[in-house]
Parts: structure tokens; C-alpha cells; sequence
């Protein structure tokens, strides 16, 4: 393969894909734990969410998404800007400014 191709073609077409290492593989790996726990019975926060769904415990399923959701959101930010920084480097930061400018 040529140099263009991998300068040029590989890293524009891994832009899209990058946020879905940070997101998707946090996720795949929260939902592997609930299936292992389900699989073997081991006690765990997988296994309680899904016992919470089956029976009447709506705090209980509200709070495992929520824990859920965090886990995601820090993988994103965790994995998914770095690798977006290293794939794409005019990828910048907005500014944390406020957000009304009068």
C-alpha cells in the first residue's frame, strides 16, 4: 500500500469510528459483565439490575442506568477524545467560556 493511503485515506476514514471505541467498548464490557453474572450466578451489579427489571424496583433500575450512562460518559471521555486527538489533530477543545457573549 502506498503512503497516501494510509496518511491520507485510513485517518479520515477512522474519524467516524473513534467515539465508538470510547462509548461502544465501555458499554460491550458493562453488558459482558451482566451476561457473565447471569451465565455462572454471581452476585453482582449486573445481576441486580436485571433482577430489579424483573421484579418491581423502578429506583433500583433508574439507578443502575444512571451508574451505567457515568460509565459510558467517562469512557468517552477517557478513550474516545484522546484517540480522536491522536487520529485527527486539528481536533481541538471548544473554549470553556460562558455561554452567553454579550
Amino acid at each position: 500500500m502506498s503512503r497516501v493511503w494510509f496518511v491520507h485515506a485510513l485517518r479520515n476514514a477512522l474519524i467516524p469510528h473513534d467515539d465508538h471505541f470510547g462509548t461502544g467498548r465501555l458499554f460491550l464490557a458493562c453488558w459482558r459483565g451482566v451476561v457473565t453474572e447471569t451465565v455462572f450466578t454471581w452476585p453482582g451489579m449486573g445481576r441486580l439490575a436485571l433482577d430489579a427489571r424483573s421484579g418491581d424496583y423502578p429506583m433500583l433500575v433508574l439507578g443502575s442506568g444512571h451508574v451505567l450512562s457515568v460509565f459510558v460518559i467517562l469512557g468517552n471521555f477517557a478513550i474516545g477524545h484522546p484517540l480522536r486527538r491522536i487520529v485527527d489533530p486539528r481536533f481541538t477543545y471548544p473554549n470553556a467560556g460562558p455561554v452567553c457573549k454579550s
